[in-house]
């Protein structure tokens, strides 16, 4: 998981700093901006780069479809049997609702890898109805 979500967004030092690094949600926010910052239409270079994107995210909904089924329900029965809280996807409707509450996330390890993978599945939504225009 930790893996998964170091390839999605970029990972925090110890001093609590991002890294510096660039992953795919801050490719496709670099590359939002160069959409929606420019009048004209969306170049053929950048609607190849939309689709390498678009690739990239599908790859990555795969690895987290793999890490969320199987691997996911053994280490929940393993929790289960030794009494202990399972791992919940936290879904979309969970986190807007902790939002709207105010303060921390109740976010479990899955959760925060989910929430990564969405707000990238977000971000390439919004940015397919730019190139639209």
């Amino acid at each position: 998981l930790d893996q998964l979500g170091r390839s999605l967004a970029a990972s925090d030092t110890d001093g609590g700093y991002v890294s510096g690094e660039e992953q795919l949600r801050e490719r496709y926010g670099n590359f939002y901006g160069e959409i929606t910052g420019y009048d004209g239409r969306p170049s053929a270079t950048q609607l190849q780069r939309h689709e390498q994107l678009q690739a990239e995210l599908g790859r990555a909904r795969g690895r987290a479809d793999e890490l969320f089924g199987e691997p996911l329900r053994s280490l929940n029965k393993a929790l289960e049997a030794a009494d202990q809280p399972t791992l919940v996807p936290l879904l979309r409707e969970a986190w807007d609702t902790d939002q709207a509450g105010g303060g921390g996330s109740r976010a479990t390890v899955v959760g925060n890898a989910r929430q990564r993978l969405q707000a990238g599945h977000w971000l390439a939504n919004g940015l397919s109805q730019a190139l639209r225009r």
